[in-house]
């Protein structure tokens, strides 16, 4: 008996181990540890993916912030620099004027943050050196004219000789210096002034690097890091002074000298840069190598100027761009891993640098994932040695069942074992049986969707048809129209005439359509009309003017009836006109 009894036992064991319980209960072991492994590794890989994606998307939000900000200033220091140019153009020839507007003009009340003095810098030659007039303010904040520029000669200084360069309307920022009268460090934005095509000048504003960074620093209180300005010489006129032991403006190598660390930055900007080859610079030194030989500028700086001459002569970039994002290993500043985003700002082409810490994100990752990963396996352990001895009366025959149901499309039989089984599986009958009944309802909420989306189609299509013929009707009225027809902005510039009108002026619709009647017509013809122009923004009613142009065949007469174009909102938009030449009484058409 016994020797049969240990024959048995072996053939028993090998059975046992041949069972479909046993043996799926052996593969989920295998398959549980190895999700276990995959997943811990691929939840601390996503976590941490995330937290990083979430730590760029907060650095790349707080740069454009500072940016934004900064941005918002540099272009009001833009605006007034091209209204002291404009004044210079104006009053070029009245000096006494000039020194009662200018100061009053830098010293707004939004401007004194960051304004430290500016003025206006005539042209000097062999026969007239110029009078200039210039101001800078006090350490009591007050400005103050300063006389010792009256026996300098500016005219080769970087600041002013580049603006021969510029178009109307655009501003220079020159790299970071020493006024060598004031003793501030500054930045100067410069504007060119010009009359009937000759180089009148410059007009400046000059930016104090203590209150650009004062600036900066007012603005980030909430940042968890720090803010870079470099200028597009490559100096550094904007730092935490925690960072920078020299006065501002550093360069990289300086800055480097005491945080080796930052060698990392440097190269990553110099990538940025050369990336990017700022447009036009190319053409750009083809026509004006002659920049290459500013006075007080190496040939590399004057190289940068003429880049900086090529994108404000094409206006790009047109908004601030990010250039890049990266993590710095260790931060010479925090002592800590950090991620950095680089943002180019418009017209002054500065870079913006904003650094934020990271490790402290790291190692939540890591906690987080390693909580999620011991808690999966105290899970799956459990599971398994439960499943071991339910595994063939609840699972094998159930599943067998729900296979079976499955194939011959008989839901109600998966909704029998979904009312009678309160377990995994039962719920997964209930999934199918929910899933199946979601298919269902998606399926009609699509063709619902269709349905309607034709139907907004069809609308669509309707609306676009009645524009149309809109379209048509109003090209027809203004090409077929015997009156003159005429629409011009607020200020002052055609937006669109009709046939009817360039005959009458002579002139084609190119020539008209973006000029304003200063460029077209004699100067006092342009200035009755636009008299009459604001007669019409200032009142609620069209107005009719009896308008008189002087050409090569003497005064003609016209009756003009001129209206403000108003929106929903009762704004006005435009003006517009309709007139037609007559011809006194007394007088007598010729052809």
């Amino acid at each position: 008996m016994t020797a049969h009894h240990n024959s048995e036992n072996p053939t028993g064991i090998r059975q046992w181990l041949r069972s479909l319980p046993v043996k799926i209960s052996l593969i989920q072991l295998a398959i549980a540890l190895a999700l276990i492994l995959l997943t811990w590794w691929i939840m601390l890989g996503i976590q941490k993916q995330q937290l990083m994606t979430q730590e760029l998307t907060v650095n790349r939000h707080l740069g454009q912030l500072v940016v934004t900000r900064l941005h918002e200033a540099t272009a009001q220091v833009n605006s007034l620099v091209a209204s002291l140019s404009s004044l210079g153009e104006l009053e070029s020839g009245s000096t006494a004027k000039l020194r009662k507007v200018v100061p009053a003009l830098l010293d707004l009340e939004s401007q004194k943050q960051l304004i430290a003095g500016g003025g206006i810098w005539p042209e000097q030659t062999e026969s007239s050196t110029g009078e200039s007039a210039f101001w800078a303010r006090t350490e009591s904040g007050e400005l103050t004219e300063v006389k010792g520029y009256s026996g300098q000669n500016y005219r080769h200084e970087f600041w002013y000789e580049p603006t021969r360069l510029l178009p109307r309307g655009k501003t220079l920022w020159s790299k970071a210096y020493q006024d060598p009268v004031t003793r501030e460090t500054m930045v100067t934005a410069s504007s060119a002034m010009w009359f009937d095509h000759s180089y009148l000048g410059a007009a400046t504003v000059d930016i104090s690097l203590e209150h650009l960074n004062q600036f900066i620093d007012a603005g980030r209180t909430d940042i968890p890091g720090y803010v870079l300005v470099v200028d597009p010489y490559r100096q550094i006129i904007a730092a935490p002074g925690s960072l920078t032991s020299k006065q501002l403006p550093l360069t990289f190598s300086e800055l480097q000298s005491t945080h080796p660390e930052m060698e990392q930055l440097a190269k990553r900007l110099i990538e940025a840069d050369q990336q990017q080859k700022l447009k036009g610079a190319y053409r750009f030194n083809a026509q004006h190598s002659a920049a290459e030989h500013i006075p007080g500028l190496n040939d590399d700086d004057a190289k940068r100027t003429q880049t900086l001459l090529a994108n404000l002569t094409q206006g790009w970039p047109g908004s601030p761009l990010e250039l890049t994002s990266f993590t710095l290993a260790k931060d010479p500043l925090l002592n800590e891993r950090v991620m950095v985003s680089v943002f180019l700002m418009p017209d002054t082409l500065w870079h913006v640098i904003i650094a934020t810490p990271l490790d402290a994100l790291g190692k939540e990752a890591q906690g987080i994932a390693g909580k999620v990963g011991l808690l999966l396996v105290v899970i799956q352990v459990l599971a398994l040695f439960m499943l071991f001895w339910v595994l063939h009366r609840m699972l094998v025959s159930p599943l067998s069942r729900m296979a079976q149901a499955l194939y011959q499309d008989r839901p109600e039989q998966l909704e029998i074992e979904a009312s009678q089984r309160n377990d995994e599986l039962g719920k997964l009958a209930a999934a199918f049986v929910s899933r199946h009944q979601q298919l269902e309802t998606a399926l009609a909420s699509l063709e619902a969707n269709h349905l309607a989306l034709e139907q907004q189609l069809a609308v669509q299509q309707e609306s676009k048809l009645e524009l149309g013929r809109y379209r048509d009707l109003l090209q027809a009225l203004m090409e077929s129209s015997p009156n003159m027809i005429f629409v011009k902005d607020l200020k002052g510039v055609y937006q669109m005439v009709n046939p009817r009108y360039c005959q009458v002026v002579a002139r084609e619709q190119r020539q008209i359509v973006g000029h304003t009647d200063e460029e077209i017509y004699p100067v006092l013809d342009a200035k009755r009309f636009h008299t009459n122009d604001q007669k019409v923004l200032q009142s609620s009613e069209p107005i009719t003017f009896d308008e008189i142009l002087s050409d090569h065949r003497g005064d003609r007469y016209f009756k003009v009836t001129k209206f403000a174009i108003r929106n929903e909102e009762d704004e006005v938009l435009a003006i517009g006109g309709i007139g037609h030449e007559v011809v006194p009484k007394g007088t007598e058409r010729i052809g």
